[in-house]
């Protein structure tokens, strides 16, 4: 006689419709959570392999022109706490005219084909990532359009998911030059990441900063620190962004992160973004100020990174014009005052 699944089912099961339906929950669930381990996982190993790419592929890489330190200063603020403001002193300057290998695009070298070496991977169907040609940081990537958008264009969902995962993967932070007042030098939209580790002791001195501010004023919504003198705005995030990001929430992460971008640009008066601005995003936080032209005392560039404490300058002139009881009232040279 050909069994049912009646004869494969036990008794008790048949005389007990309730625990059955429990059961079939507790399936249901047990298959979710095993779903949601596997897309976790899958982001997780695919960050791993990429963290090992950026890393080894760095190494004597001919694509990478490497700007080497001459002399490191450090300014120490008694008065913030102990606060520390890095200025580095470069061996050589780098331009967007600096020596590249000839197999570059010159007119646009955020477009394929790349040589060999300095294409990493692709992130999405819309952005790949790249070494940064000159290179003042280790492991310092680009996270670019696959197609050309202007660098003064929105960033997007699409912009910040790509960053996102880079972040993740080196452990770093996300930063951005929006024009050429704000520090770009090329036309082509990209994103900046570069690894904490490629500071001193693992973090950039504007966490400090932040840090003095307490949290019931800072986490969940738009505010300043005191050491800025000029239009800025900072927004911190109520859970870090990075430590668990997965597949399963890297959607909600990203539409975070853009949410609080147009915030901040908003309370700046810039929601249209016409005005040229820089953005760090760290997993705790992120910030934005408003720029109204790229150079300081007339001779120091300035971009984004800058803003997180620490300065690249070209020779000991340039250091002498670096206040060390303020090193932040250069950057009132490149913003807007506070009540304008």
């Amino acid at each position: 006689m050909q069994k049912t699944v009646r004869d494969w089912v036990p008794r008790f099961l048949l005389d007990n419709p309730l625990i059955t339906s429990l059961l079939l929950i507790a399936v249901a669930v047990c298959i979710r959570l095993w779903m949601h381990h596997e897309k976790s996982t899958t982001l997780s190993k695919r960050l791993r392999k990429l963290r090992k790419k950026i890393y080894s592929n760095w190494q004597n890489n001919p694509t990478i022109n490497v700007i080497r330190i001459q002399k490191e200063y450090t300014v120490f603020l008694p008065e913030q706490n102990n606060a520390e403001v890095y200025v580095k002193l470069m061996s050589q300057y780098p331009t967007k005219d600096s020596p590249k290998p000839s197999v570059f695009n010159r007119e646009n070298p955020f477009l394929s084909p790349f040589p060999e070496g300095n294409f990493i991977d692709e992130l999405s169907p819309s952005h790949s990532l790249i070494y940064n040609s000159n290179s003042l940081l280790r492991c310092h990537c680009l996270v670019i359009t696959k197609e050309f958008q202007p660098q003064n264009s929105p960033l997007n969902e699409r912009d910040f998911e790509a960053a996102l995962m880079t972040m993740k993967a080196i452990r770093g932070f996300i930063f951005f030059n929006s024009a050429a007042d704000a520090g770009s030098s090329q036309r082509h939209k990209h994103l900046q990441v570069v690894p904490y580790s490629s500071f001193r002791y693992g973090h950039i001195p504007l966490d400090s900063f932040v840090d003095m501010v307490p949290a019931e004023r800072r986490v969940g919504q738009v505010f300043t620190i005191p050491q800025f003198r000029f239009k800025h705005a900072f927004y911190a995030f109520p859970q870090p962004l990075i430590p668990k990001l997965t597949s399963a929430n890297l959607g909600e992460r990203t539409d975070e992160v853009t949410g609080a971008y147009r915030a901040i640009m908003e309370r700046l008066g810039n929601a249209d973004l016409k005005i040229a601005h820089n953005l760090i995003v760290s997993s705790k936080w992120i910030f934005a100020v408003l720029r109204r032209q790229e150079t300081a005392r007339g001779r120091i560039k300035i971009n984004a990174i800058a803003f997180t404490g620490s300065y690249v300058i070209r020779d000991d002139k340039d250091h002498e014009l670096i206040n060390p009881e303020d090193p932040f009232d250069i950057l009132l040279d490149v913003t807007f005052p506070l009540k304008s």
